[in-house]
């Protein structure tokens, strides 16, 4: 459920099928085959493998177990997964993990608590949320990356559950893409119908950057501008480097790996 601005996003969110959808430099421009690092489509991506998976669909239900649509989290521990906080919006109040081996009830969720659209309503900032579950996910976890921002002109995976350019949706799907700009608040790049992009459903993915030798959560899907997500599309990612977001993840999941 990636929104395409935040005065549309209730609407969007309850119609989700309609709508269809520092690092060493070593560290960048790295050849990889997307699935592969997530264990495992994305418009233009790949579809994954099924099985057991760190990154996690999340199937949203309201007050009567009515579903109202999909997002995409990434488990930061076996009880802990992180995801976009607009995945709550439009009277959610139930949500099934599903890690591809089992499904799980979770028992509860924190949004920053300063999530929100910016002064201008084009995007939302602290786009972020933490869902918990009372039960071990025994899957393994990804590391988020606090320590230094993403670097432009990165090469990164994104991935979840959601639309792909046929209209499909519920399968893990990666895709390849390079991030070309970083502010505090996001991360984002512009689909030029090249690589990959997100789309509804997606929300609250993974971007993945190598850190090191590993893969770690540089961003959080938050949102685009396009509808179908197309060429042109904008898509912003949360900045997990921001110190509010940091502080937010690691205050309610001290446990969580930071890189």
């Amino acid at each position: 459920m990636k929104e395409f601005k935040y005065l549309a996003m209730i609407l969007c969110f309850s119609a989700l099928v309609a709508c269809s959808s520092s690092s060493d430099e070593d560290d960048n421009n790295v050849e990889y085959d997307p699935c592969e690092q997530i264990g495992a489509k994305i418009i233009n991506g790949d579809v994954c493998s099924e099985g057991k998976n760190t990154i996690v669909k999340l199937n949203l239900y309201d007050a009567n177990g009515g579903d109202i649509g999909i997002c995409t989290g990434t488990a930061i521990t076996q009880r802990a997964i992180i995801t976009a906080a607009h995945c709550f919006l439009g009277g959610v109040q139930g949500v099934i993990v599903d890690t591809g081996e089992k499904s799980i009830q979770a028992i509860d969720v924190a949004i920053h608590p300063d999530f929100g659209p910016d002064s201008t309503e084009s995007s939302l900032l602290h786009d972020v949320a933490i869902l918990y579950v009372n039960e071990d996910l025994n899957v393994s976890v990804y590391p988020i990356l606090v320590s230094e921002e993403a670097d432009k002109n990165a090469d990164a995976i994104v991935t979840g559950y959601g639309i792909d350019e046929d209209g499909d949706y519920g399968k893990l799907q990666a895709g390849n893409a390079t991030i070309e700009g970083v502010s505090e608040d996001h991360i984002w790049f512009e689909y030029d119908g090249n690589g990959a992009n997100t789309c509804q459903g997606d929300s609250g993915g993974p971007l993945l950057v190598v850190k090191g030798t590993g893969w770690v959560i540089a961003g959080i899907t938050s949102s685009g501008n396009v509808a179908g997500c197309r060429e042109g599309d904008l898509s912003l990612y949360t900045n997990m480097a921001n110190v509010s977001n940091a502080n937010f993840v690691f205050s309610r999941v001290p446990a969580a790996v930071a890189k």
